[in-house]
């Protein structure tokens, strides 16, 4: 019978194979999807102080109208001749052309400014509806723990109207929020 320091001298000789890279090929997706959206994120909120400096007429840059540069394609794309004119006649009166990196909408709104907004715009909204429940769950939460001592009766309670908010299908239940909702606003209304 061979001695332990055999075996164990036998298993050390024996090559192991070499992991490369992730284990599977969307570990570098993943990664690289999380920075783009870490960087878009950032962009969103650091320009925040540019998107919203007002002009000579106390307008934010994301509301500003030019309607002569109304449609223009972003500044690196190529530009048809009449798009070139549009250009130049503005560069003759102004002494410079806008160049918006992503170009410009039907009034001439830079899309990158509104952009940047609705991006702020949208994260402030996912951070407080997820530290709105966060706060109404933990208060639940404590709420049903503390009368889990005394019998549990607002546990039970508790329990069941989680158990049907499960139940249902989420568009469903936006329906019926919805619903309730518009009828408690109009019922207000007529009072």
């Amino acid at each position: 019978m061979p001695s332990h320091a055999a075996v164990g001298a036998a298993a050390a000789a024996v090559p192991r194979p070499r992991r490369r890279g992730p284990a599977s090929p969307r570990g570098h997706a993943g990664f690289g999807s999380i920075l783009v959206l870490a960087v878009l994120a950032v962009a969103s909120i650091a320009s925040l102080p540019w998107t919203l400096a007002r002009d000579e007429a106390g307008r934010p840059r994301h509301e500003r109208t030019d309607l002569d540069a109304a449609l223009l394609p972003p500044w690196w794309a190529p530009h048809r001749p009449e798009e070139q004119a549009v250009l130049e006649s503005l560069a003759a009166a102004r002494g410079a052309a806008p160049r918006p990196w992503l170009g410009t909408d039907r009034l001439g709104r830079d899309l990158l400014a509104r952009t940047l907004l609705g991006g702020a715009v949208s994260l402030a909204v996912g951070f407080g509806a997820a530290a709105v429940a966060t706060l109404i769950g933990t208060a639940v939460g404590a709420a049903a723990g503390m009368s889990g001592a005394a019998g549990g009766r607002l546990d039970a309670v508790l329990m069941r109207l989680v158990d049907l908010v499960q139940g249902l299908p989420s568009i469903l239940l936006v329906v019926l929020v919805g619903l309730s909702t518009d009828g408690l606003l109009s019922r207000a209304a007529w009072e």
